[in-house]
């Protein structure tokens, strides 16, 4: 008898914390666009990180994500069959370069989001895991990387809506 109260007693204090984590990894879920990625230089000034990018962040079913940043001027056009090509005048190598796109898992856990790559576009970080401090306010994820070389960085995702 003492077992199984002892054993309920020990699942009733996880079930809140996994209820908790359920709940903020489902609010993640769903399309993002990003609105701004700055470099914090001091605590009053910030400065759009590469001039300025532009990205999606795709938090999926099954604990699956996929990030594709992309610079400001990165122009698409659409081809006669209404198919998107990249603009024959902007796609230099150096250009297609600034592309940073990956795929992966997620995972949340006491405020941070773990991003496992299984596949990525630079080969340096194929494999990797990164973590994200964030917070979320309504439709509205800022996150800021924990890793040191970036740490400075501030990114603010908007959710799409359907």
């Amino acid at each position: 008898m003492r077992n199984t109260i002892f054993c309920c007693i020990c699942l009733l204090t996880l079930f809140p914390a996994c209820q908790e984590k359920s709940i903020e990894q489902n609010y993640l879920k769903g399309f993002w666009r990003l609105e701004y990625m700055n470099i914090q230089k001091d605590n009053d000034s910030t400065v759009p990180f590469l001039g300025g990018m532009d990205g999606y962040l795709l938090y999926g079913e099954s604990s699956f994500m996929s990030l594709h940043l992309f610079p400001r001027e990165y122009s698409l056009y659409k081809d006669k069959l209404g198919n998107f090509m990249v603009n024959p005048d902007s796609a230099t190598a150096n250009h297609i370069a600034k592309n940073y796109n990956y795929t992966g898992k997620y995972w949340v856990r006491e405020g941070l989001v773990y991003h496992q790559k299984i596949s990525h576009s630079n080969p340096n970080e194929f494999g990797d895991t990164s973590i994200r401090k964030y917070r979320l306010f309504k439709d509205t994820l800022w996150m800021s990387p924990t890793e040191g070389k970036n740490s400075a960085l501030r990114l603010k995702w908007v959710k799409v809506k359907n």
